[in-house]
């Protein structure tokens, strides 16, 4: 019988949210260093057996409605500069394949995502410039209405997916974007 951490540090593990990236594009926080204090980094998740982390991109409110563009794309540098920094500890994921490898190699699978679809500005173009540079997962809303969908907190109206929103879902699912629906309201989830 294969006793459980055997099987665990043999299995692909995938975490599938973070919100340390926002720390790290503070700048006072190295994800290749150990941290007591916050949420992960490369060594606690080497030692947990972690395969691949979805590294959260939130637009703070001070970044919207202009700006959210800009901010997802800071810390998408960041997380681009800390995989070229620590190409020992860290391999972005872009395939499924990058995971098993990354697994083989004894790295971290670094998976960005967006916490809500407000960095699209409404715009399918911004979408695939994005998955240019790495985006592989992307939650509609967070909590509140965007122009992609209401969120769970806006869940009173009843709204589901915008026209935006159809465009989205049906572009992600072209460009193999993986879609979250954690916060998103019960009839977008319908939709």
């Amino acid at each position: 019988m294969t006793h459980p951490d055997e099987l665990h540090r043999r299995s692909i593990v995938i975490d599938a949210h973070c919100d340390t990236a926002l720390l790290a594009a503070e700048g006072d926080y190295r994800l290749n260093e150990r941290h007591d204090t916050h949420h992960l980094d490369v060594p606690r998740m080497k030692e947990g057996g972690i395969t691949a982390q979805i590294f959260a991109i939130f637009i703070e409110p001070r970044y919207l409605p202009s700006g959210a563009t800009r901010r997802a794309l800071q810390v998408i540098d960041v997380l681009h500069r800390a995989v070229e920094a620590n190409p020992g500890d860290m391999r972005l994921v872009l395939r499924a394949s990058d995971i098993e490898e990354a697994k083989a190699a004894g790295q971290i699978g670094i998976i960005i995502g967006l916490e809500g679809a407000e960095a699209l500005e409404g715009d399918l173009g911004v979408l695939r410039m994005l998955h240019r540079l790495g985006v592989r997962n992307i939650g509609l809303t967070w909590n509140f209405r965007n122009q992609a969908a209401d969120g769970v907190g806006e869940e009173r109206t009843g709204g589901g997916l915008t026209t935006f929103g159809v465009s989205l879902v049906e572009e992600m699912n072209r460009l193999g974007i993986i879609i979250d629906i954690a916060h998103l309201a019960p009839a977008g989830v319908e939709d």
